[in-house]
């Protein structure tokens, strides 16, 4: 699923395989140091919520692909989420990137150990977790028990929604003002989680 490093192949494959397309002639070796660039910071996980950068959707995207092929029994959840007022909260604490980077990282990590839990996964379930726009996170779960279903991932949702709404309220942050008219008010984290099919 991902090396020990968390990269879903070591570096050291990417730079390998590089090298032979220079050494080929394949591409040049401009272009092979851009991308060996590329591919480093990608690997460098995104600084708030430590999640994948976003420049590592396409690698993890391929990789799940190809184990959902080839091990179709063992299910994998797609959950999309989405940090809730993001802008009422930067306005509030007016513009501190630190301080709404520390709401943002806790919220993100509750989200990411309740479904990597065992009571979720039969033991240790395996989750790609990647921030791939500001507000927006994407996880791929990755259950040991073939047995979990959906329904089982979503009251994980449920609950952990929950939990960051009472940690939103011990912050005092449940009133903030969203800034798109007729909004709720106050921060949390929404999400859902779709059965992932393999694409054929």
């Amino acid at each position: 699923w991902k090396s020990q490093n968390g990269s879903p192949y070591p570096l050291a494959v990417y730079n390998h395989l590089i090298d032979l397309r220079m050494g080929a002639g394949k591409i040049s070796a401009e272009r092979g140091e851009f991308l060996k660039n590329y591919f480093a910071e990608s690997f460098v996980p995104e600084p708030t919520t430590s999640y994948y950068n976003k420049h590592r959707e396409p690698l993890v995207e391929s990789l799940v692909q190809e184990y959902a092929r080839a091990i179709p029994e063992r299910p994998i959840y797609r959950v999309e989420a989405d940090i809730m007022n993001l802008g009422g909260l930067n306005a509030l604490l007016d513009n501190d990137k630190r301080l709404a980077d520390s709401v943002i990282r806790l919220m993100a990590g509750m989200l990411k150990e309740k479904l990597d839990g065992q009571e979720y996964s039969g033991t240790k379930s395996d989750v790609a977790a990647i921030r791939h726009g500001g507000d927006e996170l994407l996880l791929f779960v990755r259950p040991n028990d073939a047995s979990i279903t959906i329904e089982r991932i979503n009251r994980a949702l449920a609950e952990v929604q929950k939990d960051i709404a009472l940690f939103i309220s011990d912050a005092r942050l449940s009133n903030v003002k969203h800034k798109k008219e007729g909004r709720l008010p106050g921060i949390g984290i929404g999400c859902s989680a779709i059965k992932h099919e393999a694409q054929q």
